[in-house]
C-alpha cells in the first residue's frame, strides 16, 4: 500500500509535468511557427524582387525595341516623304528631253508667280543640267 503523502506528491508531479510540458510544447511550436513565417516572408521578398526585376527587364526590352521601331518609323517616314523627290530626280536623269519640256511648261505656267517660277528654275538647274528660262 502507498502512503497518502506519496500519493499527493504523485499528483503534484503529474500536474507539474503537464504544465511544464505544455509550456515547453508551446515554446517549441511558437519557435517553429516564427521560423516558418520568417522563411516564408523571405521567400515572398525574393519572389517580389524577382518579379520586379523581370518586369524591369521587360520594360527595358520594350523600350529598346520601341527605340528601334522609332528609328525604323523615322526612316520609313523620311523615305515616304522623299519618294517624290527621288522619283523626280530619277526620272529627270532617265528622260532628260521630256523632263526638260515638262519643267519648262511648269515654269511657263507659273510665270505669274515669280517665287515658284524661280524655284522651278533652281530645281531645273540642279536636277536637269540646265535652265528652264527658255
Amino acid at each position: 500500500m502507498m502512503r497518502p503523502g506519496s500519493q499527493k506528491w504523485g499528483y503534484i508531479r503529474i500536474i507539474t509535468g503537464t504544465i511544464l510540458g505544455g509550456i515547453l510544447g508551446f515554446y517549441v511550436m511558437h519557435r517553429l511557427e516564427t521560423n516558418y513565417k520568417e522563411r516564408m516572408n523571405e521567400r515572398l521578398r525574393d519572389y517580389e524582387a524577382e518579379l520586379k526585376r523581370t518586369k524591369q527587364e521587360r520594360l527595358d526590352e520594350f523600350e529598346e525595341s520601341s527605340k528601334v521601331n522609332g528609328m525604323e518609323r523615322t526612316a520609313e517616314l523620311l523615305l515616304v516623304l522623299s519618294a517624290p523627290v527621288l522619283l523626280f530626280l530619277c526620272l529627270s536623269s532617265i528622260y532628260q528631253p521630256d523632263f526638260c519640256m515638262l519643267v519648262n511648261k511648269l515654269a511657263w505656267d507659273l510665270h505669274k508667280l515669280p517665287a515658284v517660277g524661280g524655284l522651278v528654275q533652281i530645281l531645273m538647274s540642279y536636277a536637269g543640267d540646265g535652265d528652264s528660262s527658255n
